[in-house]
């Protein structure tokens, strides 16, 4: 049997414990193109907006926040929580293919940062490794007196 996944209903596997988990859930914003609730199903229009569709539309982008309270108007901005296996790449920056490549978010800016401590850290490692390297050429192993 396959593990759960968001977006599907599932039976748990008798004999194994369920445990909880954090997931990483793409969202993007957009504006409302007509009225419309927190936790709606949504589509794009042609003016990139969000508009109400069934579930089952395959269009259906994701649903709006569901944790908004109160109704959300025409040109209200809200984020949308990208629907489970559309989204490409993820990570703090990702891609769907429904969705202009060229709209700027603070992934771009976490993964450059990612990237940079990972250079940092790698070059700590290579330093300590010479390091350590040194003092066995030298016969000193750090232990002093041993």
């Amino acid at each position: 049997m396959k593990a759960p996944r968001l977006g599907e209903v599932f039976v748990p596997t008798e004999g194994k414990s369920l445990v909880r988990d954090a997931v990483h859930i793409a969202i993007a914003p957009f504006q409302a193109g007509s009225s419309i609730e927190a936790g709606d199903h949504v589509n794009i229009n042609d003016n990139g907006e969000l508009r109400y569709t069934e579930a089952d539309d395959v269009n259906c982008i994701g649903v709006v926040d569901p944790f908004i309270d109160g109704h959300i108007r025409r040109g209200d901005w809200v984020y949308v929580f990208m629907k489970p296996g559309t989204v490409q790449n993820l990570r703090h920056a990702w891609d769907h293919p429904a969705l202009d490549h060229q709209m700027g978010d603070l992934g771009d800016l976490l993964a450059m940062a990612h990237s940079q401590a990972e250079e940092k850290l790698q070059a700590q490692i290579e330093l300590e490794k010479r390091q350590r390297q040194a003092e066995e050429d030298s016969g000193m192993d750090g232990c002093s007196g041993c």
